[in-house]
C-alpha cells in the first residue's frame, strides 16, 4: 500500500504505446481519465501488431495442463520464500517473463497445506519443454504464505490477462476474458492503454446499429462489436434478459464494417 493503484491521466495519455512498461507500472493497471473513461495497461503479442478500434481479449490458457495445475515444486517452499521452482510441461516451453505480472495458484495438496492461494509473479526464467526447472519468482510483497511440502503440492501458472493480448475470434470460442479496445494502432509487443469503460470507437460488424443499442463481441466477424442479438428478447417485457452480458451501448450511427463511438463497460 505504499502507492496508489490508480493513475488519474488526462485525455491523449490514453495514445502512448512503448517498447517498455509505460511508467514502469504493472500489467493490469488502471489508467482513468477525466470524463470517467478506463483503460488498463495491457501488452501486444510477439509478432503481431493491435489495430486501433477493434476487439481483444487476453492470452488463451496452454493447452499443457501441467503448466495450468500440476506443477511440482523441486523440494519443500519455505513460509516468506519469493521464489518457486518446479518442472515445466510435457510439451509447452516457458519464454522469459512470460508471466511477468500474472499469478502462480495453488490448487492442491495431500495435507492442504497451502492450496487455495494465489501469488502474484514478478518474473520467470525461460524453461524448454518438458523436465526443465523453471524459476518463478514472487512479487516482494506476496511471499509465500504457507508452506509448500515437497511432492505432496502441485502449483500452477497464469499469465496476466493483459499480456500478449489476442485478437477476438470469428466463432464462440472465447479462450480469455476481454482485455478491450486499443485507442490507437500498437505495434508488436509494444505496451499500451487498453480502454474497457467509456467512450471508444469500435469496429462494427453485422446491421446497422442504432443509438442506444446494447452490443456484444461478434462471433462472424473478428475483432468486431456487434448488435446484441434479437432472438434473446423476452416475451415477458424484459427486451433484454442477458443484458449483463453485453459489453456497451452504441452512442452514434454504425455502419456495418465500419466505426462507431459505444459506450464501453467490459469490466
Amino acid at each position: 500500500m505504499s502507492f496508489p493503484n490508480i493513475v488519474f491521466g488526462d485525455f491523449g495519455d490514453e495514445k502512448i504505446a512503448q517498447s517498455t512498461k509505460i511508467g514502469g507500472l504493472p500489467l493490469g493497471y488502471l489508467l482513468v481519465l477525466p470524463d470517467q473513461s478506463e483503460f488498463h495497461h495491457a501488452r501486444a503479442p510477439s509478432g503481431t501488431a493491435l489495430t486501433a478500434g477493434y476487439l481483444y481479449q487476453g492470452p488463451a490458457v496452454p493447452s499443457d495442463t501441467m503448466l495450468v495445475k500440476d506443477i511440482v515444486p523441486n523440494g519443500t517452499i519455505a513460509v516468506g520464500a519469493t521464489s518457486v521452482a518446479g518442472t515445466s510441461g510435457g510439451t509447452s516451453a516457458i519464454t522469459t517473463d512470460q508471466y511477468m505480472d500474472g499469478y502462480l495458484i495453488v490448487p492442491s495438496s495431500t495435507s492442504d497445506a497451502g492450496a487455495g492461494r494465489k501469488y502474484r509473479i514478478k518474473g520467470n526464467n525461460s524453461a524448454a519443454s518438458g523436465s526443465t526447472t523453471v524459476t518463478i519468482d514472487l512479487d516482494p510483497a506476496d511471499p509465500i504464505e504457507t508452506a509448500l511440502p515437497g511432492g505432496t503440492t502441485t502449483f500452477g501458472l497464469r499469465e496476466n490477462p493483459y499480456n500478449r493480448t489476442i485478437l477476438t475470434s470469428a466463432d464462440t470460442a472465447q479462450v480469455a476474458p476481454l482485455a478491450g479496445i486499443p485507442p490507437i494502432a500498437v505495434s508488436a509487443d509494444f505496451f499500451y492503454w487498453s480502454q474497457s469503460k467509456g467512450p471508444a470507437v469500435a469496429f462494427v460488424a453485422g446491421t446497422v446499429l442504432t443509438v442506444g443499442e446494447p452490443i456484444v463481441a461478434s462471433t462472424a466477424v473478428a475483432g468486431a462489436v456487434a448488435a446484441f442479438p434479437t432472438a434473446a428478447a423476452d416475451t415477458t417485457g424484459v427486451r433484454y434478459p442477458k443484458q449483463v452480458k453485453t459489453i456497451g451501448e452504441t452512442l452514434t450511427l454504425g455502419n456495418a464494417n465500419g466505426f462507431a463511438l459505444v459506450n464501453l463497460h467490459i469490466r
